[in-house]
């Protein structure tokens, strides 16, 4: 086997009292008892195999980052609402980017939300070439609008440059606000209360600037969390560092957190802006039984990655949305949260 910096290694043997933590925890073992620097000493998830547990190895993901397309058969539901987060290309990591949705309401606790990442990726210059450029990913989340993905919020970091997202998504009566996740102070809301649009107001972590990663490590941690296989996803576990007094994330040196922070901001929106269970929502639990470990779990989500055909370039449709609604009615229907 090999530790997550890619040195190998190979068990001889194990002491007796040290067997279970081996066997049930390699990661913590190989740290403490066995000396090896395998994850940080404050590492952000206590629990690193329920991130590979929350891998649904039926779905594929959407998004290539070698061709920047999208799945053809990649459709919204009309009855979800969708949230994404934009973690800018910068120091040579990739350009994050995920869109996540409710899935549903614990059957255990119908308070706390299963949420669904729909599509993710960080495509960089590694898996693109050398023409990658955010225009490109900017087209992404045009051509999600275009096919009617309903994002109500998108946020980005400060590494990533809005050209024309802003109008588009505004368009659908969406938000596009400015979020840092490793440093979060303000959050955008939906607030369908207001009088006039924008219908968001902004709220304050209140110095709890980790609240993003530390919310997305719970609903993780949870078992909260479904999403496709991406290759990237075994590095989110090791890649952030908590320090508990500050109340901030951060980067594990040598480590890549475009994906992590991608995927937290997407979630974050989710579990701040559907807390609705007044209307029957039937509900869905993600804890089935009788499931594969999370080794195996991994090993089959890689595998089915390898095996999936190449992905079918999309030609990208420019053509501008229709009119739907006229100008009178427009301040009327759009603050009604259900109208979208």
């Amino acid at each position: 086997m090999a530790d997550k910096f890619g040195k190998r290694i190979k068990f001889i043997s194990v002491p007796l009292d040290f067997y279970d933590r081996a066997k049930g925890d390699v990661d913590t073992f190989l740290r403490d008892d066995a000396g090896e620097p395998t994850i940080s000493i404050h590492p952000l998830f206590r629990d690193v195999s329920k991130l590979f547990e929350s891998i649904d190895k039926t779905i594929s993901n959407p998004l290539d980052d070698r061709t920047l397309t999208l799945m053809d058969t990649f459709q919204p539901s009309p009855e979800k609402n969708y949230y994404m987060h934009l973690d800018g290309s910068a120091g040579g990591d990739g350009y994050g980017l995920a869109l996540a949705s409710l899935e549903g309401w614990s059957k255990d606790s119908p308070t706390k939300a299963i949420v669904r990442i729909e599509m993710l990726g960080c495509p960089s210059k590694r898996s693109y070439g050398k023409d990658f450029k955010a225009e490109l990913v900017e087209e992404i989340v045009k051509e999600l609008v275009y096919r009617g993905f309903l994002i109500k919020i998108l946020t980005y970091d400060r590494a990533t440059i809005i050209r024309d997202l802003k109008p588009v998504i505004e368009s659908i009566g969406g938000v596009v606000e400015p979020m840092s996740i490793d440093r979060t102070s303000n959050y955008p809301v939906l607030d369908y209360d207001l009088k006039e649009p924008p219908y968001f107001r902004t709220e304050s972590t209140q110095g709890s600037y980790y609240q993003p990663m530390v919310d997305f490590r719970d609903v993780v941690e949870r078992k909260g969390l479904i999403t496709p296989y991406h290759p990237s996803w075994v590095d989110i576990a090791y890649a952030f560092e908590i320090n508990m007094s500050k109340k901030i994330v951060t980067k594990f040196a040598g480590k890549l957190d475009d994906l992590g922070q991608a995927c937290a901001g997407a979630v974050f929106h989710v579990l701040n802006n559907e807390k609705d269970t007044s209307k029957g929502i039937e509900i869905k639990e993600w804890n089935a039984k009788d499931q594969p470990d999370a080794f195996e779990k991994q090993i089959a989500a890689i595998q089915q990655d390898m095996e999936r055909k190449e992905v079918k370039k999309s030609s990208f449709d420019y053509e501008p949305l229709p009119d739907e609604m006229g100008v009178d009615d427009f301040d009327s229907k759009i603050s009604n949260r259900y109208y979208f």
